[in-house]
């Protein structure tokens, strides 16, 4: 009896011995900066450099389809409720005027007459 329950013994002791490598992060270690390595070799060997491409037309591919969407929420233009071709309605004068509010207070910033002020002014003395 005392031979079976050494060999039980020995079996359990084993297998916590086993259970405790496997679980520790330092048995790991070594393993893992083996695979490192090699996984670093394989990149530098296997992988073609066109694939370093992929990323980067992948990207501009959705930037190219999603600028439309883009540019629509960017100035606030709506699409036709009734047109089913996509088309997007601008207010164009709208924005024009924008335009002209920005450029007149950059301008009055700088003390420097606006090119259309002037032309107003003529119009006007004349």
């Amino acid at each position: 009896m005392g031979v079976i329950r050494d060999f039980i013994d020995f079996i359990k002791d084993a297998l916590w011995i086993t259970k405790t490598c496997f679980t520790s992060f330092y048995f790991w270690l070594p393993v893992l900066l083996g695979v490192y390595f090699v996984f670093q070799l394989w990149l530098a060997v296997a992988v073609h450099p066109a694939t370093l491409l992929i990323l980067p037309a992948a990207l501009s591919i959705y930037m190219v389809a999603t600028e439309d969407k883009r540019l629509a929420a960017q100035y606030g233009l709506k699409k036709k409720g009734t047109s089913s071709s996509g088309a997007i309605v601008w207010n164009v004068k709208k924005s024009v005027d924008e335009y002209m509010r920005i450029l007149n207070g950059r301008q009055k910033i700088r003390g420097e007459p606006l090119p259309f002020e002037e032309e107003e002014e003529e119009e006007k003395e004349e």
